[in-house]
């Protein structure tokens, strides 16, 4: 697709997730304990003994059965509130028994002690990022929650900060849904879906798709849905034929791909690797270029949808499309965002922290767009300004994004080797 991750480096140890056991008694004690926590979580100071159930299962699952997620859930449980708040009303119950005390005490703190020891084990092991996020989490848990002082949580060596970069690096889900929500920048959202997406979560291609687009990067917010609706999602498939993220409708289009999409032609993963072979891609209106991000908050899009809506400009003749290439380079020069100008003094922290974000990823966005678009969201160009390109020597035809990648010249030797030995056996035609 050539959509990377921009915001984040990603370590390796990000896209590959541990295996589970298969073993049934380890799965079952799993999904008993979660259930069980979630049932003690909800009675809160009534929830001791079915947290002590919860705790057994999941201890169970991960210490015999070496299942990481067991383990993170029953991290997790080990500073929940709600248990610590039924460890205090046990206490209640009998305050001056000084054995209950101490032993409530005592089990508060094995209980903290265990979490920081299974997340480490779980980061040693695995270099995983849901790990990294529970020890953030737990952290703020510390620095915010003031508890009786006879109880105790123990402490980290590592800064929040810290741990919060390292669960981004590492590919942790919450920490990437955590930044996707922010709802100060398009751009920012988009990006950390996107992020969600190439770490497993398929549904979030079609929200990347929808704030990356909103934040005029139109080629790489359709090839984000194009990708959704190759690995299967139904909403993004849906978005193709409703045309939420492209300037202008084609019915014919639009028609081809609803009568498409009532019975897709999945494949035995739910998925639809070749959607390029079943639907012709699109050709993108997108003013960015490499390099050059002309339309970071999509106003010259806006304006140029209106414009064309009220019949002000056309694309059907040589002179008119003329006439369009040029009006969208002069709103190009209009909506350009001036990086020489100092930060206003009135701007908020948290202003100028999304603002530098942004001209970060706006940075590394410019470096790593492809030079005429995407595989399946190609640059949109006029027959004159192609022309006009072509004689300048600006494009370049190995780059064209009409050629399969397989058949470009820069496409790994062994890799086509091997596709094409597969096709071969299967009878699956180029």
């Amino acid at each position: 697709s050539g959509l990377v991750c921009t915001p984040v480096d990603l370590n390796d140890s990000a896209l590959v997730r541990p295996k589970r056991p298969k073993e049934k008694r380890f799965i079952d004690a799993y999904k008993e304990g979660v259930k069980d926590y979630k049932e003690a979580s909800r009675l809160g100071y009534k929830g001791y003994d079915l947290f002590h159930k919860a705790i057994k299962n999941l201890s169970y699952a991960y210490e015999q059965g070496k299942d990481y997620k067991a383990g993170l859930v029953l991290a997790e449980l080990g500073y929940s509130k709600d248990y610590f708040i039924s460890i205090v009303n046990e206490l209640y119950q009998d305050e001056d028994n000084k054995a209950l005390l101490e032993s409530l005490i005592q089990e508060f703190a094995d209980s903290t002690y265990r979490s920081i020891r299974i997340y480490n084990e779980l980061i040693d092991k695995y270099d995983l990022g849901d790990a990294y996020w529970g020890l953030y989490a737990y952290s703020i848990i510390m620095k915010y929650t003031v508890f009786d002082g006879r109880f105790h949580f123990a402490q980290l060596k590592d800064s929040s900060k810290k741990l919060y970069e390292d669960a981004l690096k590492h590919g942790a889900y919450a920490a990437f849904g955590d930044k996707s929500g922010t709802l100060a920048s398009d751009l920012i959202a988009g990006e950390y879906q996107l992020c969600l997406g190439i770490l497993g979560n398929k549904k979030a291609f079609y929200n990347a798709a929808i704030e990356l687009s909103s934040a005029g990067l139109k080629s790489r917010g359709f090839q984000a849905l194009w990708l959704g609706v190759q690995l299967g999602d139904k909403d993004a498939l849906e978005a193709l034929y409703y045309r939420s993220i492209e300037i202008y409708d084609n019915p014919l289009k639009q028609q081809i791909i609803k009568n498409f999409a009532k019975h897709p032609p999945y494949d035995k993963y739910g998925m639809l690797p070749f959607l390029d072979e079943l639907i012709s891609t699109e050709w993108i209106i997108d003013p960015n270029e490499y390099n050059f991000i002309y339309d970071i908050d999509n106003k010259v899009m806006k304006t140029l949808s209106y414009v064309v809506s009220d019949g002000k400009l056309k694309n059907s003749t040589p002179e008119s499309r003329w006439k369009f290439d040029q009006e969208i380079d002069a709103y190009k020069k209009g909506c350009a965002r001036n990086y020489s100008y100092d930060i206003p003094n009135r701007w908020s922290e948290a202003k100028v922290e999304t603002y530098l974000e942004e001209l970060y990823l706006q940075a590394k966005l410019a470096a790593l767009t492809p030079p005429q678009g995407y595989p399946n969201a190609p640059y949109y160009f006029t027959p004159e300004k192609l022309e006009w390109y072509y004689k300048r020597h600006k494009l370049d035809r190995l780059l064209d994004p009409r050629i399969p990648a397989i058949n470009r010249y820069n496409f790994p030797e062994e890799l086509r080797a091997k596709i094409r030995a597969y096709a071969k056996e299967h009878g699956i035609k180029e």
